[in-house]
């Protein structure tokens, strides 16, 4: 894929689509329009080649298996930075003010390095080589930085506030997310001393924000209590495990360390029901997500049941 493909003209309808087909649903949100969400972007800025097949989108590595760790040298690409600053520009112009605009899914700093080297490369050097690790993290978090900053001076504020991407919830600060989904790979140990201090710089630029994680990230999602706490934790469930009750007394500590929690992928009433008794309101979030309308509209009910009758007692 080359940056002068990402037009918001070609995708217009997309972003319509997706817009309208939420509408009429009883939820608790109001979606944003945002640029490509399956597009790799701070990668692409970052010069990996972005590769098309059968509708899935990657960054590819750009050292080769053979090559040096520190022969690798980022450099940024003028060219596919015009295409992210252009495309939400566009959007701007397109949307507001009648609908918000939230900047593209940026991930960090690990996510980012392990697309560089590829999964398995990016943990054995931080055994090999921890130092080149931190210097490639330091280079992605400085680039994450830097272009959350221009993207962020482009999007006006929208009633009293902002929206990151992705989770459509509204922050009266301008507000933002990263991903470090790499970090299920690592220990606590070396998150802390490696990516921790990196996503700790990138918080303090914005008042407002979140880190998503998975629930494979359970060994060491508590170390983001650390984060300011206008940060949100985002956790989303993995069907694969671990199972609920060992996720639950995890996702408890983060809300005692006062930082809002915002849980995904629910899909199960049981699920639903666990959240809504044993975790505190204040500070939520949890986001329902089904294959069909129909199965929404049991999930939204049965929600909606629940919280009525907690409000009563």
């Amino acid at each position: 894929m080359q940056p002068q493909q990402l037009k918001v003209e070609r995708y217009l309808d997309l972003h319509l689509q997706r817009h309208r087909r939420i509408q009429n649903l009883p939820q608790g949100f109001i979606r944003p329009v945002e640029p490509l969400n399956w597009m790799p972007w701070l990668e692409a800025v970052l010069g990996l080649p972005v590769q098309v097949k059968n509708q899935t989108v990657w960054a590819e590595p750009i050292l080769a298996a053979e090559e040096p760790l520190q022969d690798l040298s980022v450099d940024w690409r003028g060219d596919w930075l015009d295409a992210v600053l252009g495309y939400v520009r566009d959007l701007v112009k397109e949307f507001h003010p009648h609908i918000p605009v939230a900047g593209p899914f940026l991930r960090g700093p690990a996510d980012v390095v392990s697309a560089m080297l590829g999964t398995s490369r990016f943990c054995v050097e931080l055994i090999d080589h921890p130092g080149e690790i931190r210097r490639l993290i330091g280079i992605c978090a400085h680039a994450w930085i830097r272009l959350t900053q221009q993207v962020m001076e482009i999007i006006p504020e929208w009633r009293k506030g902002w929206f990151p991407g992705a989770r459509w919830v509204h922050a009266p600060g301008k507000c933002v997310y990263t991903s470090e989904d790499a970090t299920s790979l690592i220990s606590r140990k070396m998150y802390e001393e490696y990516i921790l201090p990196a996503n700790l710089r990138m918080a303090a630029q914005f008042p407002f924000g979140f880190v998503h994680r998975h629930s494979a990230s359970l060994h060491n999602l508590e170390s983001l209590s650390r984060l300011p706490g206008q940060w949100a934790v985002e956790v989303t469930l993995d069907p694969s495990g671990p199972p609920l009750d060992q996720v639950l007394p995890v996702l408890k500590r983060l809300q005692q360390s006062h930082h809002p929690l915002i849980v995904f992928g629910i899909n199960e009433i049981q699920v639903l029901a666990s959240l809504l008794s044993n975790l505190q309101p204040e500070g939520l979030c949890l986001i329902v997500q089904s294959e069909t309308e129909e199965q929404a509209y049991i999930l939204l009910d049965y929600f909606a049941r629940e919280t009525k009758m907690q409000r009563s007692v």
